[in-house]
């Protein structure tokens, strides 16, 4: 093998994995990045079999909380469902050659379906994935793939009825936890987020504490206490409910897909549609499991126990079990 100065060496796995392993040297390309793990052959029989169990078990937890706490919703007119809320507009995405529909919900994996969509749908070709940008990708879908873009009310009606429909989450208090650290643990960019964090350092923490970058450092626990506290924080999409955000009570979602097993998700559900297009890899800088229990270790417990109750329906509906200490 010749020496470069990028060596890949490409493995298929007995379990379908591909291991694509980074010999040095990676100028400039953090160890972390090193070793990324792929699908290379297509799931097995048995092995669809389980996810499509592990699925069907989603949506019938989704059905029977939401016939406890949401009953009216399964009643209701799609037009109704859509006209009246707040936040199904600007959280519909379609593509029209495959006639499937995803409701995007901030922290959860959007910046693939970002790329996915895009390249699904002929707005890209397939070889520009790698460097599409998220803000690129989400521009070009905002513009040709949004529900706002649809020709009619009657239009978006039909495709939500009758599109097959995708949802991906994850566990509540890790989304949060990324929402955190994203947009207000140590904002220094001079956004909206930045008068945000000022703003809410100066009602929970006095105006007082440490500054980093020019930017006040914002606890967790002035976070919590702002989205158990104030009912307009949920006017944010980033930290909003995922009932109010995608109606999954009166939008019936046939596919539910979880942060957790997104790969193996994804890649049945193509296969049942017939779609070759692979979905980028998600992944979050912000947060991981170690780092949801490093945080909410360091909580008031009694600030986690309300915030635990205020999403305790998120937890629920999606099948999540409750933290550690509930």
């Amino acid at each position: 093998m010749t020496k470069t100065s990028k060596t890949l060496l490409l493995l298929c796995t007995a379990s379908g994995l591909v291991i694509l392993i980074a010999l040095q040297k990676w100028h400039g390309i953090n160890d972390d990045k090193a070793l990324q793990v792929r699908r290379c052959v297509p799931l097995g029989e048995q092995e669809n079999r389980t996810i499509g169990q592990r699925l069907a078990m989603r949506r019938d937890i989704l059905r029977a909380i939401c016939k406890k706490h949401f009953p009216q919703e399964g009643q209701t007119d799609l037009e109704v469902t859509y006209v009246k809320s707040r936040f199904l507009k600007a959280a519909l995405f379609f593509s029209d050659k495959y006639k499937i529909l995803f409701c995007q919900i901030p922290k959860c994996g959007t910046r693939s379906q970002a790329k996915f969509l895009a390249v699904l749908d002929g707005l890209v070709p397939l070889g520009s994935m790698e460097r599409l940008t998220e803000g690129r990708a989400t521009s070009l879908i905002e513009k040709h793939l949004s529900a706002r873009k649809a020709d009619s009310l009657n239009d978006v009606v039909s495709k939500i009825r009758d599109y097959k429909k995708l949802i991906i989450v994850r566990e509540p208090f890790s989304r949060l936890l990324s929402a955190y650290r994203n947009k207000l643990e140590n904002n220094a960019r001079g956004d909206s987020y930045a008068i945000f964090a000022r703003n809410l350092h100066k009602k929970y923490s006095n105006g007082t504490g440490e500054e980093l970058n020019g930017a006040p450092v914002i606890a967790l626990d002035d976070f919590i206490s702002y989205l158990v506290e104030e009912p307009q924080s949920k006017n944010d999409q980033h930290w909003n409910f995922y009932h109010r955000l995608c109606s999954p009570c009166a939008i019936n979602y046939e596919y539910i897909v979880t942060m957790d097993t997104i790969d193996e998700d994804m890649e049945y559900i193509k296969s049942r549609m017939g779609i070759t297009v692979p979905f980028p890899r998600s992944y979050d800088s912000y947060t991981d499991n170690l780092k949801v229990s490093e945080y909410f270790s360091k909580a008031n417990p009694l600030l986690v126990n309300k915030l635990y109750h205020e999403y305790e329906l998120d937890f629920s509906l999606f099948g999540f079990p409750p933290p550690p200490q509930f």
